[in-house]
């Protein structure tokens, strides 16, 4: 017990080296080591009135910066919310647009695309250039090369050049009416 006395009473006065040389050296600077060492709870005065000040109101600056923080979390969900939207918007395009696409290729069934094959191709061109792209391509895509583009050629150039984009774009797997 006498031990830890003089140890107390060493770091003490090696805290405050104005009590042991018996000077006044730039009082009030350890007070806050004061504290640490006796265990105080209360604060040591603050000095100025700035230092003051800041205590003051270190409560309500913690408040406002929980308050801005809690603002821009949610300002963040709401725009994470408003981009899953979006996505989920698209998504559904996306599967409307193959829906859409897989009904197309089934209504060129095998039966209408024999029709067109043994048509001949001046005659299946002028009817498939009338049919809706998605059809017209599905058709074309299901015929042999020769007979597509014996038709192709028969077509308009314009008309043709769309079909065959109809047609590459959905061997991409790209929706209809992207660019490509």
């Amino acid at each position: 017990m006498n031990a830890r006395c003089l140890i107390a009473a060493g770091l003490l006065l090696l805290f405050q080296p104005s009590a042991a040389v018996g000077q006044d050296v730039a009082p009030g600077i350890f007070k806050a080591d004061y504290g640490l060492i006796t265990g105080s709870t209360t604060p040591a005065e603050p000095q100025t009135s700035s230092q003051q000040y800041c205590v003051n109101i270190a409560d309500q600056a913690a408040d406002a910066r929980f308050a801005w923080q809690a603002k821009t979390i949610n300002e963040l969900e709401q725009e994470i919310d408003k981009r899953l939207a979006e996505l989920e918007a698209k998504r559904a395009e996306y599967q409307e647009w193959s829906r859409q696409r897989e009904e197309s290729l089934a209504k060129a069934s095998d039966h209408i695309v024999s029709i067109y094959a043994k048509m001949r191709a001046d005659a299946a061109a002028l009817q498939l250039a009338v049919l809706d792209d998605q059809i017209a391509s599905a058709v074309l895509v299901k015929l042999n090369a020769r007979t597509a583009s014996a038709i192709l050629n028969e077509m308009e150039p314009g008309r043709a050049a769309q079909l065959t984009r109809a047609m590459v774009d959905a061997a991409r797997g790209a929706p209809p009416g992207k660019k490509s």
